[in-house]
């Protein structure tokens, strides 16, 4: 991976949603997050960083979570904080991996109210 492909933004949660999977999803768990740049280049862009997993947790998730300040241990603690995601601020890098981007929650910034930032959305 080069350098040029990687891409650090400034982020805020303006959603996030733990629900159960359907379709070919179906036994799964999916915790999605919102996330508008707040930012710079794409300012007011929209990127989604979903997690699909069963049974328990993934190891990722949970270490993104404990960089937010959250610290769980279930799907039901991760339904809870859902909410309190919401005006979280933080910065993520972007990897294009082949037609893929790839999305790294890198660290909590703060908070603030995402009604700001989704009025800049075209």
């Amino acid at each position: 991976m080069e350098l040029r492909d990687r891409a650090r933004k400034m982020v805020i949660v303006t959603e996030a949603e733990c629900r159960d999977g359907v379709g070919k999803d179906v036994g799964r768990t999916i915790f999605e997050l919102a996330l508008t740049v707040t930012a710079g280049d794409g300012k007011g862009d929209e990127i989604v960083k979903r997690y699909i997993f069963e049974g328990v947790l993934p190891d990722y998730l949970r270490r993104d979570l404990l960089r937010l300040g959250y610290l769980i241990d279930s799907i039901e603690d991760l339904q809870r904080i859902a909410g309190e995601l919401i005006g979280t601020v933080l910065r993520v890098s972007l990897v294009k991996d082949g037609d893929a981007l790839r999305v790294y929650l890198d660290d909590y910034f703060g908070r603030d109210d995402p009604k700001k930032y989704k009025a800049v959305i075209r």
